[in-house]
């Protein structure tokens, strides 16, 4: 007789349903005991974590489990990932120019993207972005380029009330060209941890404007935000601008150079990820990556944290190839902002598993329920075969 294909087919997906309920009941009978969340105390605030009694019998650089912790230098990222994204960094440098290498460390795969910063006629900042592509065994080089000039200070009159500045609408009572710069100095930080954190400061010979430059080879806390090896963290400090007008506020002219368009960043790559909150940004993409300029939608003005507006995208002035925007400062004597520009999407997580391989023991129990199901359909073919 011929066997019951229908029959087969039920003992096939029981044995498969069979698997799925006994892996995930032992997956939740497993994650039962531990925490949802890696928590990480807050070194400024310990009453958000555990008691410190609770963990005076640990060794250092353990948990309750014996094991090692997952985030030994407490910036809020998992060490295995931070090892696979550690970039060497190389800083050069004279009087008006810096240039920043960044190599991937580790893995077979060594991108680069290279950071120019001259300080001459206005202030350039340069993203160059390399990577050699194998395949099928023809190697690819892909490239990006993408600049942010800061050109001047404008200080005007916003007469419409609308927030923002609009050379049509609003009175411009004077321009601070930022063309007469200090040299550049340069500062390497060691961390504890014996990381890097290279700073450089840029400042008008009047220190009226200035911008501070960070970049790290890993992950590192910063003014409680969290910088990526895969970006530049630019704070923008304006001091004792000479205002002419009792009623008006300044605008960062800022010129974006790339061959392709930008785009608005609803959520940047920091704000999806945790490393930033309430940030705004734009976007590129060229040859298959991405860069983006992004910044903090506040800032720190006279010790006061206020909002931060930005004009849409316009054709520059002297450019028409590429494009500007203004960010706009409420008054202030002292102004503190946090913009960034750097690469999105290339940081690397080889380490997740598949939810497949995520469930414990998942491919024990189907080994099990299938051959279980196998053994169950020969019995019943022989016994057929015996009427």
């Amino acid at each position: 007789m011929k066997p019951n294909k229908k029959l087969l087919g039920i003992l096939l997906i029981g044995a498969f349903l069979i698997s799925v309920g006994m892996t995930l009941g032992v997956s939740y009978q497993q994650q039962d005991e531990l925490p949802l969340f890696n928590e990480v105390e807050d070194p400024e605030n310990p009453e958000d974590g555990e008691d410190d009694e609770d963990d005076t019998d640990d060794p250092e650089g353990t948990n309750d489990s014996g094991e090692e912790d997952e985030d030994e230098d407490d910036d809020g990222v998992e060490d295995e990932f931070e090892d696979e994204n550690e970039r060497e960094v190389k800083v050069e440098y004279d009087e008006d120019e810096i240039q920043i290498e960044s190599q991937l460390k580790n893995g077979e795969s060594k991108d680069q993207f290279q950071i120019k910063v001259e300080a001459g006629d206005d202030l350039g900042i340069k993203l160059e972005y390399e990577s050699d592509i194998t395949t099928d065994g023809v190697e690819t080089e892909l490239e990006l380029e993408f600049k942010v000039v800061f050109k001047s200070l404008i200080e005007f009159v916003d007469l419409d009330g609308d927030g923002l500045y609009n050379p049509d609408n609003d009175t411009e009572i004077q321009e601070y060209m930022l063309e007469d710069f200090s040299p550049i100095e340069y500062t390497p930080i060691v961390q504890p941890d014996n990381s890097t954190l290279h700073y450089l400061k840029i400042s008008t010979v009047d220190n009226v404007f200035t911008a501070h430059l960070f970049v790290a080879g890993e992950f590192m806390n910063l003014n409680a935000t969290t910088i990526t090896p895969t970006e530049v963290k630019i704070d923008i400090e304006i001091s004792d601008f000479p205002y002419l007008d009792n009623a008006s506020q300044l605008a960062l002219y800022t010129k974006l150079e790339t061959e392709y368009e930008m785009e608005i960043d609803e959520e940047t790559e920091d704000e999806e990820n945790g490393y930033v909150e309430n940030e705004s940004g734009l976007v590129t993409e060229m040859n298959g990556f991405m860069a983006d300029f992004t910044w903090a939608e506040t800032a720190t003005v006279d010790g006061v944290v206020m909002n931060v507006s930005t004009t849409p995208l316009d054709s520059d002035d002297d450019d028409s190839n590429h494009e500007k925007m203004y960010i706009i400062y409420p008054r202030g004597t002292h102004i503190y902002h946090d913009p960034r520009i750097g690469m999105v999407g290339i940081l690397l997580d080889t380490s997740s598993p598949s939810l497949l391989e995520s469930i414990p023991g998942f491919p024990l129990w189907t080994l099990f329920a299938f051959s279980t199901a196998i053994v169950a359909m020969i019995a019943i073919k022989s016994k057929k075969n015996l009427v």
